[in-house]
């Protein structure tokens, strides 16, 4: 509509036109060529102050500042990577100026975002500004700790560890203090848990969970023990002595723990005493 009355004041003084505005409602009834800019409302929204990058901590408060003008006078929306926020969250807040207010920030809320003008002769966008956490030094901590286990020979054992820090700290693995090179039967998985299949005798011992960053270094030990189920080594033998002689039988037996050698003799148990003896190895 302005337009034409630029066009009724400027080209066509000499010209008789009847036109009454209807719309604003308050210029209602109003000659056009008596009608200024200002009287139509229809100023587009523009952006004055464009948001800017913030650097929170985690649970802390931001802002976001955004200001416009327009005429009408523009809403402001916000936006967080490119949707609409629900401003029904408890903790987003727009206050009178348009500002943005986040409380008790969470890894949800990091991102990017906007804000817009609306009005009903248009809209502006502002810059982009991102939000992102702000990166403070913190000694590793454990959040699970390996623990001692007891297992049989031939299972498999599981051992735990997971640490928290800024930066997140490097886990590793040793055993009897010497690093742990995952193979065949020893995996360390992307959680940092260690298994150990098939277990053999050699794996009992302690394991170590170092969780390191630049701030400081923790460890955790456990220890595994591994029951063997009990073999021989050494046989007896059969003899031939003469009446009198000395008999000497030999045995020796291997396992975890150590096993307890029993001698019998035709089915019944042989107890020392006497011409019996036994020597420190069975």
């Amino acid at each position: 509509m302005m337009w034409l009355v630029q066009m009724l004041q400027d080209k066509l003084r000499g010209t008789h036109a009847a036109a009454t505005c209807q719309y604003p409602v308050t210029m209602q009834g109003k000659s056009l060529t008596a009608m200024t800019e200002t009287d139509f409302h229809c100023k587009k929204p523009k952006i004055t102050e464009d948001p800017h990058d913030v650097e929170v901590t985690f649970g802390g408060t931001v802002f976001f500042t955004c200001k416009a003008e327009g005429d009408p006078v523009p809403d402001i929306v916000w936006m967080r990577d490119s949707n609409e926020i629900n401003m029904g969250d408890p903790r987003y807040s727009k206050l009178s100026d348009g500002t943005l207010m986040i409380e008790n920030t969470a890894d949800s809320d990091v991102g990017v975002y906007e804000c817009m003008a609306k009005s009903p002769a248009g809209e502006a966008k502002s810059r982009a500004a991102k939000m992102h956490y702000q990166k403070t030094k913190e000694k590793p901590h454990f959040r699970r700790t390996p623990l001692d286990q007891e297992v049989e020979q031939g299972s498999t054992v599981r051992l735990y560890c997971a640490a928290l820090g800024q930066p997140h700290p490097d886990i590793t693995w040793s055993h009897d203090d010497i690093p742990i090179v995952p193979g065949d039967r020893l995996q360390i998985s992307s959680d940092n848990t260690l298994t150990i299949s098939n277990v053999q005798r050699e794996d009992a011992g302690s394991y170590k969970c170092s969780a390191a960053n630049f701030v400081g270094r923790i460890t955790s030990v456990a220890y595994v023990k591994v029951n063997v189920v009990p073999s021989f080594t050494t046989h007896p033998e059969n003899l031939t002595l003469k009446t009198g002689g000395l008999a000497e039988l030999k045995c020796a037996a291997d396992g975890s723990p150590a096993p307890i050698i029993t001698w019998f003799k035709d089915g019944r148990s042989v107890v020392a005493g006497g011409r019996i003896s036994f020597s420190s190895t069975g």
